[in-house]
């Protein structure tokens, strides 16, 4: 009876070379999530360290350098940082959901909120598909018209429309 393998040895046997596979791959799914988090930890505070000085002036007076509107980008910027916990000095060029870790949603109610504050509108049909960076959103504010210019001229369009109606 020597030459016989007893059956729970030959079991846990089997079980075991069926086991270290998947103990293998765990091993390597772990060690990627652990080589990813660094990664994202020291491109954070490489960020923190190559601005640090900068503040929202120089953010403003850089955009408005370029023709932005000097409230838009202070009222972003100001979010960014308070609304949205960016933890160092935003660019014009920081990708929104790579650099900033800010999700798609989040964009969309970032841009709503940035139009209440700064009194603008869009209509409907105007909005980019994806905002990329910080400047699609500010190009994506100024573009949008200020609520106290849109109504003259939809009270100059009723009264053309009455005027049509009446003749």
């Amino acid at each position: 009876m020597s030459g016989f393998v007893r059956l729970p040895d030959l079991i846990a046997s089997h079980v075991v070379v069926r086991f270290i596979p998947f103990l293998i791959l765990g091993g390597c799914l772990v060690l990627g999530l652990v080589v990813l988090y660094i990664s994202g930890v020291t491109r954070r505070r490489r960020l923190t360290n190559s601005r640090q000085g900068e503040d929202v002036d120089s953010f403003v007076s850089y955009l408005s350098s370029f023709g932005f509107d000097a409230g838009i980008a202070r009222s972003t910027y100001e979010y960014l940082m308070h609304e949205e916990s960016v933890a160092f000095p935003v660019h014009h060029s920081d990708r929104l959901n790579r650099d900033l870790r800010i999700s798609e949603a989040e964009v969309d109610l970032m841009v709503e909120n940035l139009l209440r504050v700064n009194g603008r509108a869009c209509p409907p049909g105007t909005r980019p598909v994806t905002f990329l960076t910080v400047e699609d959103v500010l190009r994506h504010l100024q573009s949008c018209t200020k609520i106290t210019e849109q109504a003259p001229a939809a009270a100059e369009e009723d009264r053309n429309n009455s005027l049509r109606a009446a003749v």
